[in-house]
């Protein structure tokens, strides 16, 4: 049996000393989660922690962004754009280095370790990371580095993966907002299928056609629980058929679904929120498919407690042999 395995450091929060309070995100979430996390299940949750060791290297960095982009982001006016904080054009960049751009490495370190993790115990939970705005070349959305391509690559360059004639991985993004940047990092890459759920009347105003298996489901403002959990039901399976035998899966599951959120404009209760989560991680593990989730956007006091809802019960469900 899978055992679900949790990654996290309390180097993800960004504690900005008010600065975060001028951006809806809540950059503490990942904190809180955990703290939840902790009070359910105690010493037990001990074991299940996968520790992060290290902020991502920027050789590691490299792998997907190139070198005048990471350059560039010693510039307060880069970061401010690429944040949606015009604000942070005025504050010294070693500030910004240390409570932005040093919490995101150590996330993005989290999301690697997390699918080193799954391969090995079959689900991981990283409490950071989904940071799926970011390109090759340009960080936007509030999001900087592109975690998940960048653990793609590094467990592609250490022959994690195999499989010939297919894709080797797949990525589910369910976040409200398109997955623009994974999109156009693995344009035209046969090792990368997307399923990709997003809210077409908001950002980014983007699209990315490519055959199948990958397959995109554009929503409507106002999508109800249950109209997006039916369509959800409809295209899961049929991407997975379509795909085949992937190698991993990384979830990118926003909680700005939620019905009360601020930016995703969809109208899913807190229950559908944890139930979309579940009948993702639920079809994986019957499929067989090593997944990890990665947590993403989510604008409102509730997205922590969502987040610790929905991995609440994958420890339960997954807990090892």
């Amino acid at each position: 049996m899978a055992e679900c395995r949790v990654v996290f450091s309390p180097h993800y929060d960004l504690k900005a000393y008010g600065l975060e309070k001028l951006h809806p995100f809540d950059g503490r979430k990942y904190g809180k989660a955990w703290a939840l996390l902790k009070e359910t299940f105690g010493g037990e949750l001990k074991r299940r922690h996968v520790k992060v060791d290290r902020q991502i290297r920027r050789d590691e960095l490299a792998r997907v962004h190139g070198g005048p982009y990471l350059e560039s982001l010693k510039k307060p006016a880069v970061l401010a754009e690429a944040l949606e904080l015009p604000p942070l054009a005025k504050v010294p960049a070693p500030f910004l280095e240390r409570v932005l751009l040093r919490p995101m490495r150590w996330a993005t370190r989290g999301t690697v370790l997390a699918a080193e993790a799954a391969l090995v115990s079959g689900a991981a939970v990283n409490l950071g990371g989904g940071f799926h705005h970011a390109k090759r070349d340009r960080g936007e959305g509030f999001t900087i580095f592109s975690d998940v391509a960048i653990a793609v690559e590094l467990l592609a360059d250490a022959g994690r993966f195999t499989r010939q004639g297919g894709p080797q991985v797949g990525v589910i993004d369910l976040d409200a907002h398109q997955s623009n940047g994974p999109k156009s990092i693995f344009a035209g890459d046969p090792r990368v299928a997307f399923l990709d759920f997003f809210n077409g009347d908001i950002y980014p105003y983007e699209r990315f056609s490519a055959p199948a298996p990958n397959l995109d489901v554009e929503l409507r403002s106002g999508t109800s629980t249950d109209e997006y959990l039916a369509r959800l039901r409809e295209a899961l399976p049929a991407f997975l058929e379509a795909a085949g035998a992937l190698e991993l899966v990384i979830y990118i599951a926003g909680t700005d679904i939620y019905e009360h959120d601020p930016l995703g404009a969809l109208k899913v209760s807190a229950d559908g929120v944890v139930e979309r989560d579940l009948l993702v991680a639920d079809a994986l593990s019957e499929a067989g498919i090593p997944w990890i989730l990665v947590t993403a956007g989510g604008y409102t006091e509730a997205s922590h407690r969502l987040i610790a809802t929905a991995v609440t019960e994958m420890l339960r469900r997954w807990p090892g042999s």
